[in-house]
């Protein structure tokens, strides 16, 4: 029985939910089973968001100290910026490889809004932030100037992706289709 072709924290819970929708309530999952993508899409999307809201308020406390850890300020940004353009892929069920390069999240968001590529093109540059200020062999020591600018581009790009992921609108769309 295959899965599911999303990222491996999304695919254990497909995993999870297929061994417990298969084995736990196999009457319902035949009735259920074609309306799964459209009950669990938005679920997911949504599980997503308020992790998202962790890598923020992070940021928010750190910077509230007077002397901030400015790398993990820019850290959680990206990962901000990371999850919320991932959490937009999977509503829309897009398939994206295990990646921290926010210019090939972009780009594939950008196969479903243009607007994407143009309007947070600077989001690319927490990319380094992801993984090279991690490592001992790349110094790289933003100052509070870079930290406050990786939260303002992680802020845009939450209003961004938030407007573009309207669960209202989808609510209204279904009730509209269903009458």
């Amino acid at each position: 029985m295959e899965i599911c072709c999303f990222p491996q924290s999304i695919s254990t819970y497909f995993c999870f939910a297929t061994f417990f929708e298969f084995y736990k309530f196999q009457s319902i999952s035949i009735i259920l089973s074609p309306y799964l993508p459209y009950l669990l899409i938005p679920l997911l999307t949504l599980l997503m968001h308020s992790l998202n809201g962790y890598d923020l308020l992070s940021v928010e406390r750190e910077l509230s100290f007077e002397d901030p850890v400015t790398e993990t300020v820019c850290f959680h940004c990206q990962q901000a910026v990371e999850k919320y353009l991932k959490a937009f892929l999977v509503y829309h069920q897009i398939y994206f490889t295990k990646t921290h390069k926010i210019a090939d999240l972009l780009e594939l968001c950008a196969t479903v809004e243009s607007s994407f590529k143009d309007e947070l093109e600077d989001a690319d540059s927490l990319t380094d932030y992801a993984v090279e200020v991690r490592y001992p062999d790349v110094w790289l020591e933003p100052g509070i100037e870079s930290a406050e600018e990786a939260l303002e581009i992680a802020k845009k790009v939450k209003e961004f992706v938030l407007n573009k992921i309207n669960f209202a609108n989808d609510t209204k769309k279904e009730a509209t289709n269903s009458v």
